[in-house]
């Protein structure tokens, strides 16, 4: 469903030239189905690792959001921002709907950091960043839209390959924060607040190390 939306309607809306539409067909789009109890999504070009548990074996469906985004014809592609999330991920059930962005950072440089350069944001705020762009581009497309809002659980997720303990986490409770990220083999995430993302009715979580989203 998703894929044809995408690769449809979602390059139809952003099409700079809409008196010259584009087959789907030429329109490259990598969608991966998973239905085992435990698979893994890994970025390429950062390392990163998504983890996942699936203990209903839910069909779900992983789609390379990056990729299709950087591979659209240049009259789409000049239309969006080409810095945006990783993933979409999504269960046929109508249950779970993620974006998800991955990355292998270490910990001193996934919360704000100072270098030679003056403030960073860090890589957690940027991950945020690019699934509020991604949420917005997907938004503003009605069929997508329509389609997200049947899902019972959306979410924005940030996967880092090394453990850290969230700034937000950090500030509030942090004996319990180390117990529970350093529970092994999995826990399974931690909700932060992030306003622009929340207020589109998604929440945001954050996964690292052995942390695994749990489709339940």
């Amino acid at each position: 469903m998703m894929n044809g939306l995408l690769k449809k309607d979602f390059v139809n809306f952003y099409n700079k030239n809409p008196e010259n539409p584009i087959s789907e067909n030429s329109v490259k789009l990598i969608c991966n189905s998973f239905n085992n109890n435990d698979f893994e999504l890994t970025d390429v070009n950062g390392g990163g690792v998504a983890k996942y548990s699936n203990p209903s074996n839910y069909c779900v469906l992983a789609i390379e959001f990056e990729n299709f985004a950087k591979n659209l014809p240049p009259r789409v592609r000049n239309s969006i921002n080409s810095d945006v999330c990783d993933y979409i991920v999504y269960s046929d059930n109508i249950q779970h709907f993620l974006l998800n962005e991955l990355t292998n950072t270490e910990p001193e440089y996934v919360l704000p950091y100072k270098n030679t350069k003056g403030q960073q944001t860090g890589k957690e705020t940027k991950a945020a960043n690019q699934m509020l762009t991604t949420l917005n581009y997907l938004l503003k497309v009605d069929s997508i839209r329509l389609f997200i809002e049947e899902f019972k659980v959306k979410k924005c997720c940030f996967f880092n390959t090394q453990p850290y303990i969230p700034k937000q986490i950090n500030e509030e409770k942090l004996i319990n924060a180390v117990s529970t990220f350093n529970r092994t083999p999995a826990s399974f995430g931690v909700p932060l607040k992030k306003p622009e993302i929340n207020s589109l009715g998604f929440e945001f979580w954050s996964f690292s190390g052995n942390q695994t989203y749990m489709f339940s």
